[in-house]
């Protein structure tokens, strides 16, 4: 199932990162990459996206700060990608 694929990181920030949770925008193209489901984080300090892509099993995190852009993609090669994924938002995107 298209739709299942990554969801459990949502719960993972739900629990570990509150404040981020609590503040996410949640949207999926109707168009273009349909299956992809997006979460978006703004706030005055940085502004980061949660993308899920069902299709390739990847978890795309994406930051766009004033003058940089970071971007990871985490998949089937992590030994726990919502645990990777949490500890990649605090580490580079709340620093």
């Amino acid at each position: 199932m298209l739709f299942c694929f990554g969801k459990g990181i949502y719960l993972k920030v739900k629990d570990d990162l509150p404040e981020i949770f609590n503040k996410l925008v949640f949207y999926r193209r109707l168009k273009f990459q349909s299956e992809d489901s997006y979460a978006e984080f703004k706030n005055d300090k940085f502004q980061s996206c949660i993308q899920l892509d069902p299709i390739r099993e990847v978890i795309a995190l994406c930051n766009q700060a004033i003058e940089i852009e970071i971007e990871i993609e985490i998949g089937y090669y992590s030994e726990n990608k919502y645990i990777s994924a949490v500890h990649y938002i605090i580490s580079e995107f709340m620093k």
